[in-house]
Protein backbone atom coordinates (compact mmCIF):
# COMPACT_ATOMS: atom_id res chain seq x y z
CA UNK A 1 0.00 0.00 0.00
CA UNK A 2 1.56 3.33 -1.05
CA UNK A 3 2.09 6.02 1.53
CA UNK A 4 0.44 9.39 1.06
CA UNK A 5 3.21 11.87 0.04
CA UNK A 6 1.73 14.47 2.39
CA UNK A 7 2.42 12.18 5.36
CA UNK A 8 6.00 11.60 4.23
CA UNK A 9 6.54 15.33 3.73
CA UNK A 10 5.26 16.03 7.22
CA UNK A 11 7.53 13.39 8.75
CA UNK A 12 10.52 14.72 6.83
CA UNK A 13 9.73 18.28 7.89
CA UNK A 14 9.81 17.22 11.55
CA UNK A 15 13.26 15.68 11.19
CA UNK A 16 14.58 18.62 9.14
CA UNK A 17 13.25 21.02 11.77
CA UNK A 18 15.13 19.17 14.48
CA UNK A 19 18.42 19.50 12.58
CA UNK A 20 17.73 23.15 11.69
CA UNK A 21 17.19 23.95 15.35
CA UNK A 22 20.49 22.32 16.29
CA UNK A 23 22.24 24.20 13.50
CA UNK A 24 20.78 27.47 14.73
CA UNK A 25 21.96 26.74 18.28
CA UNK A 26 25.49 26.10 17.03
CA UNK A 27 25.55 29.25 14.91
CA UNK A 28 24.33 31.36 17.83
CA UNK A 29 27.00 29.90 20.11
CA UNK A 30 29.71 30.62 17.52
CA UNK A 31 28.47 34.20 17.13
CA UNK A 32 28.44 34.75 20.89
CA UNK A 33 31.94 33.33 21.27
CA UNK A 34 33.38 35.34 18.40
CA UNK A 35 31.68 38.59 19.38
CA UNK A 36 32.88 38.79 22.96
CA UNK A 37 35.94 41.02 23.30
CA UNK A 38 36.07 41.71 19.57
CA UNK A 39 38.00 44.96 20.05
CA UNK A 40 40.58 43.48 22.42
CA UNK A 41 44.14 43.42 21.06
CA UNK A 42 44.56 39.80 22.14
CA UNK A 43 41.20 38.72 20.65
CA UNK A 44 42.63 35.93 18.48
CA UNK A 45 44.69 34.49 21.34
CA UNK A 46 41.68 34.53 23.66
CA UNK A 47 39.46 32.92 21.05
CA UNK A 48 42.00 30.15 20.56
CA UNK A 49 42.09 29.58 24.32
CA UNK A 50 38.28 29.36 24.39
CA UNK A 51 38.14 26.82 21.60
CA UNK A 52 38.03 23.83 23.95
CA UNK A 53 35.07 25.29 25.84
CA UNK A 54 33.23 25.96 22.60
CA UNK A 55 33.97 22.46 21.32
CA UNK A 56 32.41 21.00 24.48
CA UNK A 57 29.29 23.15 23.98
CA UNK A 58 29.05 22.07 20.35
CA UNK A 59 29.48 18.41 21.30
CA UNK A 60 26.65 18.78 23.83
CA UNK A 61 24.36 20.20 21.13
CA UNK A 62 25.28 17.36 18.77
CA UNK A 63 24.78 14.73 21.50
CA UNK A 64 21.32 16.14 22.24
CA UNK A 65 20.55 16.13 18.52
CA UNK A 66 21.62 12.51 18.18
CA UNK A 67 19.41 11.51 21.09
CA UNK A 68 16.39 13.47 19.84
CA UNK A 69 16.82 12.55 16.20
CA UNK A 70 17.17 8.82 16.83
CA UNK A 71 13.72 8.66 18.36
CA UNK A 72 12.19 11.04 15.82
CA UNK A 73 13.69 9.27 12.80
CA UNK A 74 12.55 5.91 14.16
CA UNK A 75 9.04 7.25 14.65
CA UNK A 76 9.05 8.76 11.16
CA UNK A 77 10.17 5.49 9.58
CA UNK A 78 7.57 3.46 11.45
CA UNK A 79 4.84 5.93 10.51
CA UNK A 80 5.90 5.95 6.88
CA UNK A 81 6.00 2.16 6.77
Amino acid sequence: MPVDPAIVDSLARDVVSLYATAEERLIKRVAIHLDSGLDAPDWATRKLAQLTAYRKEAEAVVAALEKESAAQVSTALHSAY
